[in-house]
């Protein structure tokens, strides 16, 4: 600021005239205080610092209890549905599982195949939740309070986001179409049934193609055809009962789609579910004029096509992660690895809260809302005899067409993806009631990160340079070419003062006391010596004398402590 005010002096007052350009030095030395200042502001601008959530998925883990089975008291419904007297109340009490909503359902690679699980749904994660499988949630709109009454929270008491990780249901499904239809299949009997027979290498082979250690013991020890077949309707030519698991038969009402499932583990052995699904699809070739068939029969008039796959469905408990953070409801992230538990588990962690996915105490729970899943597969059927419905399209792998008529064929890697979509969707829902289970915990971490941008950098230290080069140029030298011995203003201007003034008296004295034309003053007019800095434009030969001779002239220098004492009377002179 003192630089400043001297060169608002020396600018206003008047003052006499000076060979050394003062104002000038004044000036750049003003400019140069300004950029100097300004540095640490242009080098932070290069610099740019991000700060952000990341999640921590290889973090300590940590423990928690979350909404993921059924309680003793969510079997309620089971036991209702298996005392069911009538077909009138099994569909009543499946239509109420129709009526809940449905979750989305999420898609994982697994091997050959894939895993099929449900989304979470908005307040699982919530304490107090409860699932689809407890019965008690409303379906009529909530009542919205005021939101006034809600307290405030600061920005900085928001919790960070979590992974949490605990075993869940999940659906992996195999297909493949019936193998020998003219053997195993009979589409019309004397009789006017349809007969299906499933060998037990079909259910074999689609067991090791899921990897499956399964049992496959008949349903009726030993499997008779005097059970299955009707009237006087017999066995195919060439069949051998003792290769059949079971057979399937059905009256030929015109529903184009009929199905039929078995369970092969039914869950007491506590890993699980597993069915066999068996779909036929019964269509009008009249309505399909690019249809495939493994068998055709004519039906009062009507030439009919029948196709057969056999499905083998999985219902096994997954290591699955998800992401809940505050603002937005929690969602899967991704599928890591089959298994029941989490972690190394010293006993149960929390009171009443489960430590492990376990099928045995529930086993009766899945045969309910796979029932439900089903009915509601061939519901939109019904009243449209031998035409196929939308479900069907989409079992040929023609999702995307709005015409029946786009129906082809089954195809059995279409049906595993329709399939396990629609169950995981339809069925597993309804294994999470009100019980809890332990999960692990990872939370998020925030993380900064620098980046120099080496374009400003660059411009930054090149402006530097040059500017500390217009410095060096511009500070004022002592007599004699001695540099000061900083680069402040002040310093410069104080050591320099008085010596200064009084050249400038010696160059306006009187005409008479100069040296005249033929008497020329060795002193003042010999040329610099070789060694001596070349003098500047503009400054005249006096400022290059030797200090021994510039002391003849003008005296001493003054001394550091005597410059200290002069500073203020000095700069305060007009």
């Amino acid at each position: 600021m003192a630089s400043f005010n001297l060169l608002v002096r020396r600018s206003t007052k008047a003052r006499k005239e000076s060979r050394y350009p003062w104002t000038l030095n004044i000036f750049i030395y003003v400019v140069l205080l300004g950029f100097t200042s300004g540095l640490a502001f242009l080098l932070e601008r290069t610099f740019t610092i991000d700060a952000f959530l990341t999640q921590q998925p290889n973090g300590v883990p940590g423990h928690a209890s979350v909404l993921g089975g059924l309680s003793s008291q969510d079997m309620i419904w089971v036991q209702t549905f298996q005392q069911a007297k009538t077909g009138e109340q099994e569909s009543f009490i499946a239509d109420l599982f129709n009526i809940k909503t449905h979750a989305s359902s999420l898609q994982h690679p697994y091997k050959n195949h894939s895993v099929f699980i449900p989304e979470l749904f908005p307040e699982q994660l919530l304490p107090g939740a409860q699932g689809s499988g407890s019965f008690t949630q409303s379906d009529m709109a909530s009542v919205l309070g005021n939101a006034m009454n809600s307290p405030a929270v600061a920005v900085t008491d928001t919790p960070l986001g979590k992974l949490v990780r605990w075993p869940r249901w999940g659906i992996r499904v195999a297909c493949r179409s019936l193998p020998d239809p003219a053997l195993h299949l009979v589409p019309l009997s004397p009789s006017n049934y349809t007969y299906l027979y499933l060998p037990y290498s079909l259910i074999g082979s689609l067991a090791a193609d899921l990897q499956l250690q399964v049992s496959i013991p008949p349903l009726i020890t030993p499997w008779k055809p005097s059970a299955t077949l009707l009237r006087n309707d017999t066995l195919p030519a060439g069949l051998d009962p003792s290769t059949i698991y079971t057979a399937y038969v059905t009256s030929d009402d015109g529903s184009p789609h009929v199905w039929v499932f078995f369970t092969l583990d039914n869950g007491t052995s506590g890993k699980g579910w597993t069915l066999v699904d068996v779909h036929m699809v019964r269509v009008k070739t009249a309505h399909t004029p690019n249809g495939s068939f493994l068998a055709t029969a004519s039906v009062n008039g009507t030439q009919i096509g029948y196709d057969v796959v056999i499905c083998l469905e999985a219902v096994e408990p997954w290591i699955v992660e998800a992401y809940n953070i505050t603002g937005r409801s929690p969602y899967t992230t991704r599928i890591l690895e089959p298994g029941n538990t989490v972690g190394k588990l010293n006993g149960t962690p929390y009171p009443g809260v489960a430590s492990m996915l376990d099928s045995s105490n529930i086993s009766e729970a899945y045969l309910p809302p796979i029932f439900s899943a089903r009915k509601d597969m061939t519901a939109e059927s019904k009243g449209f005899n031998y035409y196929p419905s939308p479900v069907m399209v989409k079992f040929a792998g023609e999702g995307g067409a709005l015409d029946g008529g786009a129906y082809t064929k089954l195809s059995p890697s279409s049906m595993e993806a329709v399939i396990g979509s629609w169950d995981a969707s339809r069925a597993l829902p309804y294994l999470v009631g009100t019980g809890y289970i332990t999960a692990e915990t990872r939370e998020d971490r925030i993380i900064g990160t620098g980046a120099v941008n080496i374009l400003y950098l660059g411009l930054v230290l090149g402006g530097t340079l040059l500017v500390g080069i217009i410095a060096d140029v511009c500070i004022p030298r002592l007599p004699g070419g001695v540099p000061l011995r900083d680069f402040g203003v002040l310093s410069s201007i104080t050591v320099a003062r008085s010596a200064l003034r009084r050249l400038d008296e010696v160059g306006r004295a009187p005409d008479s006391d100069r040296p005249g034309p033929n008497q020329p003053d060795s002193d003042a007019e010999r040329p610099p010596s070789s060694a001596n800095t070349p003098p500047s434009p503009g400054l005249g030969p006096e400022f290059y004398m030797d200090l021994d001779e510039l002391r003849k002239k003008i005296g001493d220098v003054p001394t550091g402590a005597q410059i200290e004492r002069s500073t203020s009377p000095l700069l305060d002179k007009p």
